[in-house]
């Protein structure tokens, strides 16, 4: 399932396939000169695409694992960013940097709005980078509110409205406004979804929204089950009732998923969740780790 090379695209068989492969994790494959660091990303081979979801905090982290895993920033088609926190947009500036090509990114038409985290006012700005002018002649920003197809197997699931069952939002999270600091419902969070042959695969940024409502929406819109779900379900703080509130609706409601989660899940959540699915109910999902689907 894991590799530390990564070959060209050009020198891929993708055929009726499609590639995921962690580029940024807090964690990362073991015996290999691969790197973690805070935040997340994907890269995702399918359709004759290169598709980036999310770019994690620091941009040398980045490229570092790409350079290892053999991926040209210049192949890279297109960026997907699930929500404006630095942790999954900082990498930016730098992939922009090192491209000689302008760059088309897809995100929440929120997704430059000003985030912080505090009590009241912010002691910390989280959101979108700081780009220039030089940089941001080079971004072909493009908004996405509803489902947008980005690829013939590729869809972006758009604002998450409808949240029946608790967000993952924290308290300290903020937004302005415009006129003063409020707390952050995370409406400029979306998810993306690689159609494949056994159904929906599901690429979450944090899942702010909270997971179940995610997967409602995506259920909802294609009329069947989702084969997997990949990504942060920013779970660390959740209490085990509040964990064992969400595995009950995932058994219940969804047919309990592949699941591959990391990063703001956290070693606490992902400890839970298993105590609930089981040690293979929620697989390990490093920088490093590659999955294939068939399309």
């Amino acid at each position: 399932m894991s590799t530390f090379f990564y070959p060209r695209r050009d020198d891929l068989d993708m055929t009726g396939k499609a590639r995921i492969l962690n580029v940024y994790d807090e964690g990362a494959l073991e015996h290999t000169p691969l790197i973690g660091g805070h935040g997340q990303g994907f890269i995702i081979d399918v359709d004759g695409k290169r598709i980036l979801f999310d770019t994690g905090l620091r941009g040398r982290y980045l490229l570092h694992n790409m350079k290892v895993l053999g991926i040209d920033p210049d192949s890279i088609d297109m960026v997907v960013l699930s929500h404006g926190h630095r942790d999954h947009s900082g990498g930016l500036v730098s992939l922009l940097e090192e491209r000689r090509d302008t760059l088309v990114v897809y995100a929440h038409p929120d997704v430059r709005e000003k985030k912080g985290k505090g009590i009241i006012i912010p002691w910390k700005r989280i959101g979108f980078p700081r780009l220039g002018e030089e940089l941001s002649a080079k971004l072909d920003l493009r908004p996405v509110a509803d489902w947008t197809r980005i690829s013939d197997s590729v869809q972006l699931t758009g604002e998450i409205k409808e949240r029946r069952d608790p967000e993952a939002l924290g308290k300290r999270l903020l937004r302005w406004n415009g006129s003063s600091w409020e707390m952050d419902r995370m409406r400029d969070e979306i998810s993306l979804v690689l159609e494949t042959a056994k159904g929906p695969v599901l690429v979450t940024g944090c899942g702010h929204p909270g997971l179940t409502n995610i997967l409602r929406h995506v259920v909802s819109h294609y009329g069947k089950d989702v084969h997997a779900v990949l990504g942060g379900a920013h779970m660390e703080k959740f209490k085990k009732p509040a964990v064992e509130a969400v595995v009950d609706i995932i058994i219940e409601e969804f047919e309990t998923p592949q699941l591959y989660l990391n990063h703001c899940t956290g070693p606490n959540g992902i400890m839970r969740l298993r105590e609930q699915l089981g040690l293979d109910g929620v697989k390990d999902c490093y920088v490093g780790t590659e999955l294939s689907f068939q399309i």
